[in-house]
């Protein structure tokens, strides 16, 4: 799904919105941040005028920004750890950035909590997200999923983004002999704790697990559309994703990424 027609069903100008992005960006003073075609695509998602989100595993990214600016109530929940491991030097700048001086200033609302351990108010919020999150989950979704669908009231929305485990490069990993999940090295030597990818789920899971906490599924979509620093990791990777782009995968189980946007009835 194109993000263009997301704004334009919402009644939003792709100038303004461009406008935005641009302001946010510049908040972070030079400071990398991705701006890419996935997080314009996941603010469109997000963006309901006047609306309360609450988005669980953002951690420091620019589309709360965005959204802000565009007149949202938004908090951000996650882990902002003052540390981090050696070598994550400017990662640990970014999130001192973030925290002290562009969410702030944008009037985002932050709670320093993991996704395990919040405690959101009922019915507190028109929209929860997360994107890219569940699969970093270090146990079962279930306490997490539920909290976001009681923290939503009635007629909310509830959107969620992540990794398809059965696209197609992971298929052909598992036909050349090799693992679809993080690459083994960087899990042995950095698995206490490990931020990785845990789990990630199917097309068919992740309509379950809406179904099992009776949200009424309105949109489920895949997209070629990932974080440009995974798209193009290597040589061999960018051909791929290039390729990709070129010649769009022809079944929805076989993309990259997972969307699904739920209502509470």
């Amino acid at each position: 799904m194109k993000y263009q027609k997301l704004l334009a069903a919402k009644h939003l100008s792709l100038d303004t919105f461009e406008k935005l992005f641009s302001e946010s960006i510049a908040m972070y003073e030079g400071i990398y941040i991705e701006n890419s075609e996935r997080v314009r695509l996941v603010a469109a998602l997000a963006y309901e005028p006047g609306k309360h989100l609450v988005d669980v595993g953002s951690h420091v990214n620019v589309y709360p920004v965005v959204l802000a600016k565009l007149g949202m109530k938004v908090t951000v929940v996650d882990t902002f750890p003052e540390t981090t491991l050696p070598g994550q030097e400017k990662q640990a700048l970014k999130i001192r950035h973030a925290l002290n001086v562009v969410y702030p200033q944008a009037g985002i609302d932050v709670m320093n909590l993991d996704a395990y351990d919040m405690k959101l108010p009922k019915s507190c919020a028109d929209i929860c997200s997360a994107f890219e999150t569940f699969e970093h989950l270090w146990q079962s979704p279930k306490p997490v999923f539920q909290k976001m669908v009681e923290a939503i009231r009635p007629g909310g929305k509830l959107i969620i983004a992540l990794p398809n485990i059965a696209r197609l490069s992971s298929r052909i990993k598992a036909i050349m002999g090799r693992s679809v999940l993080p690459e083994f090295p960087d899990y042995y030597e950095n698995g206490y704790p490990f931020y990785g990818h845990r789990r990630e789920m199917t097309v068919g899971e992740v309509r379950w697990m809406f179904k099992h906490e009776n949200l009424t599924l309105e949109q489920l979509f895949t997209t070629d559309i990932i974080v440009p620093t995974v798209a193009y990791s290597s040589a061999l990777s960018a051909l791929y994703h290039e390729t990709v782009k070129r010649v769009p995968m022809p079944f929805a189980t076989l993309r990259e990424g997972i969307y699904a946007v739920g209502r509470k009835s």
